[in-house]
């Protein structure tokens, strides 16, 4: 059976002691829970369009997935470091979590396609909007699942046509992405934005599953903002991921980074 998360409950300690608040994901398990497993790793092939071959048939069979990772998010010259966990599932949502050094939730994002959520947990602030604005790394046009697959190294368009069988090869989607392949997984996927403006995917090593990715929102070729993603423990999961629930002590906000005028 499919694990459904359906929301994040928050505890406080008891009063006089530090507020903490303790990550627990409200499973909606039926008669079992659906275990995680690790992905398949996949092999040196003999040439990059095996490994395009067998990346497009794990993207064709995704049934969900979720990592624990550490973060880095760098915003001009602002640069934060936390650990979080990552969910993504196959109906196009994902769930982005960040935990301080203390032990305690920073952030809970949520996207569903264009549409994101965000929940502040240090300031107890909430807000709706596009994920693109929340988000900047992802870029204007982003969508939940498409950069959830991203950050698993799977391509968004299973259908992407080769335009250089050599090596690496070169395979470009349907919207203008392009993928770059080695024998070993995916080295990068450039997306094109409007005018000058890019969102750049890069693997290192390339590999399935990744190790350590990074997603920079480039103008002019200029790093405007990055989220770097180290797996530490990346595994599939039959899952399906619900709407967070919003304490209903929290305020709306403006999105993160917006400066009141």
């Amino acid at each position: 059976m499919r694990t459904t998360i359906t929301s994040i409950h928050w505890r406080r300690a008891r009063p006089g002691a530090t507020a903490v608040v303790v990550l627990a994901a409200s499973l909606l398990l039926g008669s079992c829970a659906t275990a995680s497993r690790p992905f398949a790793p996949l092999p040196p092939q003999e040439t990059p369009t095996a490994a395009w071959t067998s990346l497009r048939q794990t993207r064709d069979r995704f049934d969900g997935a979720r990592s624990f990772a550490r973060l880095r998010v760098q915003e001009g010259e602002r640069v934060r470091s936390l650990r979080g966990r990552l969910l993504v599932d196959p109906r196009g949502r994902m769930l982005l979590e960040g935990i301080t050094p203390l032990g305690t939730a920073a952030f809970t994002l949520y996207a569903d396609g264009p549409e994101a959520t965000w929940l502040d947990h240090v300031h107890g602030t909430h807000w709706k909007g596009r994920l693109g604005e929340i988000a900047r790394f992802f870029g204007e046009r982003a969508e939940g699942g498409e950069m959830g697959l991203l950050m698993l190294a799977l391509p968004v368009d299973s259908g992407a046509v080769v335009v250089d069988e050599g090596s690496p090869l070169i395979a470009v989607g349907s919207e203008g992405s392009r993928y770059v392949i080695s024998e070993t997984g995916l080295s990068s996927v450039d997306i094109p934005l409007e005018g000058d403006r890019r969102v750049v995917v890069a693997y290192d090593p390339p590999s399935f599953p990744p190790r350590n990715v990074r997603i920079s929102y480039e103008v002019s070729s200029r790093t405007h903002a990055a989220l770097e993603i180290t797996h530490l423990d990346l595994s599939s999961a039959s899952i399906r991921i619900e709407p967070p629930r919003i304490p209903p002590h929290y305020v709306p906000s403006l999105p993160p980074g917006v400066a009141v005028q």
